[in-house]
């Protein structure tokens, strides 16, 4: 009779340790749960600051590209403009040589006159 009390107070106790283990179970299971639902979010946010920053890169690569090639475009039509200009400056140069010629020799012959 007292072996069995033991064994029934034992029983009890076993059974309040599991009840408890269960209890703890369910409650870790709850957080964890909780815990990858917050990790998901925070993942999904993630992506999408990822994916935005990603097409803001995209964006600004493109922007540099355009730049770099109206740069380039700009540089040879001011090359061009350059080289155009400087002979335009050489025959005028060489115009204003001849009207001077010209104009010497028109000297010449009105004072001779």
């Amino acid at each position: 009779p007292e072996q069995n009390e033991e064994l029934k107070s034992e029983n009890y106790t076993i059974l309040r340790k599991v009840e408890v283990l269960q209890q703890e179970n369910f409650v870790l299971r709850r957080e964890l749960e909780a815990t990858e639902d917050c990790n998901k979010s925070l993942v999904y946010d993630l992506k999408m600051e990822i994916s935005g920053l990603q097409d803001s890169l995209s964006k600004q690569s493109k922007q540099q590209q355009v730049y770099v090639w109206d740069n380039s475009q700009l540089e040879s039509e001011l090359k061009e403009q350059n080289q155009r200009l400087s002979k335009q400056l050489v025959e005028a140069g060489k115009k204003e040589t001849q009207l001077i010629r010209d104009m010497r020799s028109l000297k010449d012959k009105f004072y001779r006159e």
